[in-house]
Order: structure tokens, then sequence, then C-alpha cells
């Protein structure tokens, strides 16, 4: 297949395809992404939207080349704690101990980056994180409410099994009940 010349320069190869329609006639016009953006208002903003992809690899190549010279410098690196080097942690994924994380910070911070996006936990949370649990009134008026309701609906058998779970609890029973 031959390549088409752009009809305004002449130099370049035709990389965009403008139809005009002239006395209910398409023509089509064939040019460059330079002449392109010069005719028409819509290829200028193409135009841009490829700079902006070349300008966004350019820094993944960057960053790419960063985490590996931080990677290549951190092999010898041993956690004071534990003794469990860099190397060892590039084999297994597993860190020996909590001070594993202060040991190999800078090279652990561009992957985790890497990885979720960020190095702090931006997701939800489960629903008692961060709550104080609940006392045992608490407790015991949820599960008189559980109670009251298998009653009502005649589910006897979970009636039963709350009814032992609030004895267990006011008589201060410490060993676990299982949840109906």
């Amino acid at each position: 297949m031959t390549e088409i010349k752009c009809l305004k320069c002449q130099k370049r190869a035709a990389s965009v395809k403008l139809v005009r329609i002239v006395g209910g006639k398409a023509h089509n016009i064939y040019l460059c992404g330079e002449c392109a953006a010069e005719v028409s208002p819509y290829q200028k903003g193409a135009l841009s939207l490829q700079q902006a992809i070349e300008k966004v690899f350019a820094e993944l190549v960057q960053k790419q080349g960063e985490e590996q010279e931080s990677a290549e410098a951190g092999p010898g690196a041993v956690c004071p704690q534990c003794g469990t080097s860099f190397a060892a942690y590039r084999k297994s994924f597993l860190l020996g101990c909590p001070q594993c994380y202060a040991a190999f910070e800078a090279m652990l911070d561009p992957q985790l980056k890497h990885m979720h996006g960020a190095t702090r936990h931006v997701g939800r949370a489960p629903g008692a994180a961060g709550k104080p649990p609940g006392g045992l009134e608490t407790t015991l008026a949820a599960l008189k409410k559980e109670l009251d309701a298998a009653v009502s609906g005649e589910d006897f058998e979970k009636a039963v099994m709350l009814r032992d779970r609030i004895r267990q609890l006011e008589s201060g029973a410490n060993h676990v009940v299982p949840k109906v």
C-alpha cells in the first residue's frame, strides 16, 4: 500500500483524513498532523493529546529508571532487628519484622506506590475499625431484641440459642459463645 502525502505541505505522510461536504458531495482531504492542526480546531486538541501522551510516557520511563536504581542500590541492605536482607525480601516478598519497613523504606515506597497507587491506606475500613467495642449492656439489649423478634417470628431454635447466649453473658462467663 502506498503512503499518502499531505495535500497541503506535500512533505510529510498524511495521518488525518478530513471530509468536507461541498455542494452535497464529500471531498476527502488528507493532511499531516501539523497541517491538520492549522486547518481544523478539532485537530489542535488531538495534537495536544498526542503531546500529553508522549509526556506521560516519558515520565513513566523516568520513574521506572529511578525505581530500578533504588532496587539496585538496596540488595545489600539488612534489617538491624531481624537480619532480613532486602535481597531475601525480593525473593519471597515477605518481611521479617515491623522494623523491616523502616529499614527498607527507601526501596519499599516506590514499589508500594507502583502496586497500590499510594503509600498510605486510602480505601474503606471494616465497620468496627476505630470504634470502641460496645459494652455488655449494648450487646445484651441487641440480643434481647433479636430474641423478641425470633419469638414473634416463631423461630424457636434461634430463640433458644439467643436465650442461652444471653444467660451466659449475664452470668459473666468468659468463654466465647458462637453467634447465631
